[in-house]
This record gives C-alpha cells, sequence and structure tokens, in this order.
C-alpha cells in the first residue's frame, strides 16, 4: 500500500506539468526568463521574479466516488486474488497565481500555466508522480477542472486584508485516493469445484398406506437422502398435506426413510409430499386414521 503522501504527490505533479511548460528548454516566446513553481501560500515569495504559485486551499472527500468501505479487487493470479481496503476518495482545490513585475507580464504568465493544465486535463498515469502513479489503488487518470469563480469567493481564498487580489484562477483536482494505512489481503481462488448430482427427491410408496397421527411409516421412493454439507441435517422435508413430518434417524438412505405421521392431522386422505428448496415431488395417498 501507498504511504499519505498523495495530496503532496498531487501538487508535485501540477508543478512538474507548469515546470514542463513554462521552462522548456529552447522553447521561443514566453516572458525570456526563467520561470519558478512554488507550492506555497500566495503572499510569500519575490514579486521581482517570474513566478507561478499553487496554493491548496481545500481538500474534501468526493461524495461521487464513495463506496460501502469494503475491499477493492487488486491484481490476480491463477491461484489468488489480491484485494485492498477501499481508499479515502479525495477532491483536491488549488488558486494558481502569476507574479511578475508587470501586470501584463502576469497575464502573460497566467495564460501559459492555464493552457499547460488545459492541455493535461485529463493527466494521464505517465505525468502523474511518487503515489499517484505506483499505488495499487489509483485511477488511470487524474481529472483538472478549471473552475468558475467570481471576484468574492477569490477573494475569500485569497485571504489577505493587506495583500491585493492579484491575477489567479482555481482548479479541482479529481481521482485522487488516499490509501488506508492497512495490509493487502490475499483470498485463494477455488480451483476445482466439487458438484453431487442427485435425483430430485419423489415418493413411490408409503407402508403401511394407513396410520394414526404420531405412528412411524416408511417412506420409499427415490433421492431422499440430501443432507446439508458436512452434517446429517437433511434437505429434504415430508409434508402430509400441509403439516410437516419429523423424518427419523433409524435406517435412512436415499431409496428409503422413516417418517413420523404429524400430529394433530384429521382422518381421512391427505397427500404426501417431498420438497427440496422451493420444489414440490409428485404427491401419493396416504390415509390418516383415528387416533388408538
Amino acid at each position: 500500500m501507498s504511504d499519505a503522501n498523495v495530496i503532496h504527490d498531487a501538487s508535485l505533479t501540477l508543478k512538474s506539468l507548469l515546470e514542463a511548460r513554462l521552462n522548456t528548454p529552447g522553447r521561443i516566446g514566453g516572458v525570456g526568463a526563467p520561470v519558478t513553481v512554488t507550492v506555497d501560500s500566495p503572499h510569500r515569495g519575490n514579486e521581482d521574479e517570474f513566478r507561478i504559485n499553487l496554493f491548496l486551499y481545500n481538500v474534501v472527500q468526493d461524495e461521487g466516488r464513495r463506496n460501502s468501505g469494503g475491499w477493492v479487487p487488486l491484481e490476480r493470479s491463477a491461484t489468488s486474488q489480491k484485494f485492498a481496503p477501499e481508499p479515502l476518495a479525495l477532491r483536491l482545490y488549488y488558486l494558481v497565481t502569476a507574479f511578475a513585475s508587470s501586470g501584463l507580464t502576469e497575464h502573460q504568465l497566467l495564460g501559459e500555466a492555464m493552457q499547460a493544465l488545459y492541455k493535461h486535463r485529463r493527466i494521464p498515469e505517465a505525468l502523474l508522480k511518487g503515489t499517484l502513479k505506483d499505488s495499487p489503488v489509483r485511477a488511470e487518470r487524474v481529472q483538472l477542472t478549471l473552475l468558475n469563480l467570481d471576484v468574492d469567493t477569490l477573494q475569500k481564498i485569497w485571504g489577505s486584508q493587506t495583500e491585493p487580489l492579484r491575477t489567479s484562477v482555481a482548479y479541482e483536482v479529481e481521482a485522487v485516493f488516499l490509501d488506508e494505512d492497512a495490509p493487502e489481503a490475499e483470498v485463494r481462488l477455488v480451483e476445482e469445484r466439487a458438484v453431487d448430482v442427485v435425483p430430485f427427491p419423489h415418493p413411490d410408496t408409503i407402508a403401511p398406506e394407513a396410520a394414526p397421527p404420531g405412528a412411524a411409516v416408511r417412506l420409499y421412493g427415490a433421492g431422499l437422502l440430501v443432507n446439508e454439507p458436512g452434517t446429517e441435517r437433511s434437505l429434504v422435508r415430508v409434508w402430509f398435506g400441509d403439516a410437516e413430518a419429523e423424518m427419523l434417524p433409524d435406517r435412512r438412505s436415499g431409496g428409503a426413510v422413516s417418517v413420523r405421521v404429524p400430529a394433530g392431522l384429521k382422518p381421512g386422505r391427505v397427500k404426501v409430499r417431498l420438497q427440496l428448496d422451493h420444489y414440490l415431488s409428485r404427491p401419493v395417498d396416504f390415509d390418516v386414521l383415528e387416533p388408538a
């Protein structure tokens, strides 16, 4: 897992994009001098130098990428699958400010910075720095969006009562993930699936064909013994009409089981069915006698 440097690495990525554009070797145009790119408060620095400053003024959780707090699948091999805890998705907000000895030069600097950031408004993985690129939980691209802020909002972000607001624009950076400080989990994959094929349970005959409630009778048929895996609990249920019968433990097999006629049945003929999950078998008739 990555460390906590994701915010640092997002700022470093933007700084590198701007430096590559503003200080390209042999480039014609521009301000004709090296441009310094800083990540700092907009109120600090030498005003005599050509400078673009990145000021991180807000960090919020990205609600659009928020999930359930579970696990995110990572790499998978032939025998196992790795998972990582779901990361904290962030949106970062930057104020980009130009500094120069004249207003026109500041405007030129800001235009070049905006051009560079617009070109890379979807920052590919190759240009990402640090954990933005190396973390196992990351976006394919980091999204960069120019925000349309009014002067009052920019003034609030600027924050200074003594320093006048300089030429600035604001950007939102999304698809930045802060990993949880926890180890990855590795789960072995199922390599073989064992499937037991059994006939669907159905009754053929009941012996005796008539008995009072509470009597033990023998039920013959097919697929009568389907147990829950690893236990002796039968998954087959026996119904005398709407009353479920108790399956007795003696002499149980797939072709014959003993059951007890449910108490409380009224004398007369009932239908006996077997149930497996949601499926019911065809019925056989059974006569309920008067209690002895």
